[in-house]
């Protein structure tokens, strides 16, 4: 993810960076050399210390389901993974074209989400496409505006409710389509860009636009319902995270750190943090944005930046139970007293959901060739599927791990490489690659 300007217009957008690195000069300020004074250094703030168990303790996953539906990234609206079934040992099924991937112009921003016997994703050209789960193209629906080029509006994403398919856009817009045929049943513009992918929860269709405001939509309507503006922040990422919702909490995300719960239902302020700070001597410590999507679990709610800081906060006050110096791109996936996550310096770690100490760490690779550090590799994951951690790779490589001890276990090769979210359903997991291609796993 890349930051912009909120004043930026959306053809300017820079899209997501696949690890975020941002490096910086070692000039001064004022591009003079710095007169170095001599004697001890002794940190003004220095970096909390990472909590560590002594002992890993034992884990008992719950048994995998056969998940026969994807709404929503990570499975659901509430963004808690299940722990899916699926084979121990996949070979790829298929492959196809689902439309433009990356270029120079637009950026795939969402990843594919399935209901009711089709998978359904979303271009970087606004192109909305469902498919078979045996990879058959039944239908596809321009979602941009009228007279204009789709590649302008990229962002936002999918998401899948009963018998209807909800967009939100790039160009400021949500839409209801049939799942069945791609007709569209209404558009409603609701100002500035869509970051990412909607929720929908309680019979509401809830996004959060680029100049910080959260809506809530009528979904069967598309009537405005309500609106909040967060704070906000100088820059934003493109294809930050999207909203979080149970049946009674919704929980917005903004560029500026803020996070607020809402009444889903009607947009009534109940509290709201913030996530702030991060890893000193990193440019993009002061890109305070939210980008690991917040997590609903029971009376905890899980919320990561891009830039070191990963918070566990009370579902019901909004106080903190604790803070980690890791971030991540993607959401969390707690179970069983455990909370999993890919940090924003690519280590797999398991933490201890009560205290947030680390249980373990496994370091993946950053970039592809460590020497010149140029080409970083971005990851989506983690999903917890036929009891092992799933994580899939810019590098075109997709990685198993045994969840218990953090040692891989396994790895295969992909079509494409990919950092967007995958989905399971009916025993294949189902990835979008960076290229456009659609293709899936059993």
């Amino acid at each position: 993810m890349t930051a912009v300007s909120k004043r930026a217009p959306a053809r300017r957008l820079v899209a997501i960076a696949l690890a975020l690195p941002v490096l910086l000069g070692g000039c001064g300020l004022f591009g003079k050399d710095e007169v170095i004074l001599e004697g001890k250094r002794l940190p003004v703030r220095p970096e909390q210390e990472t909590a560590r168990l002594d002992e890993r303790p034992p884990l008992r996953l719950p048994p995998p389901t056969t998940v026969s539906a994807w709404t929503h990234r990570n499975g659901g609206p509430t963004h808690v993974a299940p722990h899916a079934a699926l084979n121990p040992s996949l070979t790829l099924a298929w492959s196809v074209d689902a439309g433009e991937g990356n270029n120079s112009r637009s950026q795939l921003t969402s990843g594919p989400v399935v209901g009711g016997g089709r998978i359904f994703v979303l271009d970087a050209a606004s192109q909305v496409r469902a498919f078979s789960l045996d990879g058959k193209l039944l239908w596809k629906s321009y979602v941009g505006r009228e007279n204009e080029d789709g590649h302008d509006g990229y962002g936002g994403g999918v998401v899948i409710a009963g018998d209807t398919l909800y967009a939100a856009t790039g160009f400021g817009e949500v839409l209801a389509l049939d799942a069945a045929s791609g007709e569209i049943r209404w558009r409603t513009r609701v100002g500035g860009p869509v970051r990412a992918a909607p929720v929908v929860a309680r019979g509401k269709v809830i996004v959060v636009t680029r100049d910080d405001q959260g809506f809530g939509l009528d979904a069967v309507s598309g009537a405005i319902a309500w609106r909040v503006q967060g704070a906000t922040g100088p820059a934003g990422l493109l294809g930050g995270s999207s909203p979080a919702a149970d049946d009674v909490v919704a929980v917005l995300p903004f560029s500026s750190g803020e996070v607020l719960a809402v009444v889903g239902f009607s947009g009534r302020r109940i509290w709201s943090a913030a996530v702030t700070g991060g890893r000193r001597g990193l440019a993009r410590t002061g890109i305070g944005d939210i980008t690991g999507e917040p997590v609903i679990d029971g009376e905890t709610i899980y919320v990561a930046n891009q830039s070191g800081r990963l918070v566990s906060i009370d579902r019901r006050t909004g106080n903190r139970n604790w803070t980690i110096n890791d971030g991540s791109v993607n959401p969390v996936v707690p179970v069983s007293g455990s909370v999993f996550m890919l940090s924003d310096r690519a280590e797999l770690i398991r933490l201890d959901a009560a205290t947030g100490a680390r249980i373990w760490a496994t370091q993946l690779d950053e970039y592809s060739d460590p020497a010149d550090r140029s080409n970083a590799i971005g990851y989506a994951g983690p999903l917890l599927a036929g009891g092992r951690l799933v994580v899939v790779s810019t590098a075109g490589r997709l990685f198993s791990f045994d969840p218990e001890t953090g040692a891989q276990t396994g790895v295969l090769d992909m079509p494409a490489g990919s950092y967007l979210p995958p989905a399971i359903a009916e025993g294949r997991l189902i990835v979008l690659g960076t290229d456009g291609r659609l293709f899936a796993f059993r």
